[in-house]
């Protein structure tokens, strides 16, 4: 009866595993996901996934993950945005590592000098997060539900420039 119940459970894993890639949302090359080897997404996120391409020399490019939203802003006061992306990491039964990127304490910040005109604009304010470039295992990340998720590609200068004193 053990030995069923363990071979159940096994094969349980095994399909929740395969659904990760099934069970995905295209949002152009960021996609939402549903479900996988991650723990749960908290209450009031979205999980997100960037999977990137394998491409020659990954040891030379850089991820810039940003994090952010629309909002209307008025012209006279400057908007930003606080918080962090910190790294999480969930091990399996196995030993294997699944990294997964979570925006905590994500705000919007801004001056409040008073405009005399109500013109607003339309503003998209983030945070950032650099990481390595690697196209083997995809990029989760859990943001809250009314955020976005964008990156860019980032290559690193292979020279490297010595300051002088002044």
């Amino acid at each position: 009866m053990m030995k069923i119940l363990k071979t159940v459970v096994a094969s349980v894993l095994l399909l929740g595993a395969n659904a990760y890639y099934a069970q995905t949302k295209n949002n152009g090359s960021v996609k939402l996901v549903e479900s996988g080897n991650y723990p749960r997404v908290p209450e009031g996120y979205k999980r997100m996934l960037i999977k990137l391409p394998a491409v020659q020399n990954e040891k030379d490019l850089r991820i810039e993950i940003l994090i952010g939203k629309n909002i209307n802003a008025d012209v006279c006061n400057e908007f930003g945005m606080e918080g962090s992306i910190q790294l999480e990491e969930t091990f399996d039964k196995k030993g294997i590592v699944y990294e997964h990127y979570k925006a905590k304490d994500v705000n919007v910040i801004q001056t409040l000098m008073l405009c005399g005109d109500n013109k607003k604009v339309k503003k998209f304010v983030s945070i950032g997060k650099t990481i390595y470039y690697s196209s083997k295992l995809p990029i989760a990340i859990d943001v809250p539900k009314d955020m976005e998720v964008s990156y860019k590609i980032l290559r690193v200068d292979k020279e490297v420039k010595v300051t002088e004193k002044f």
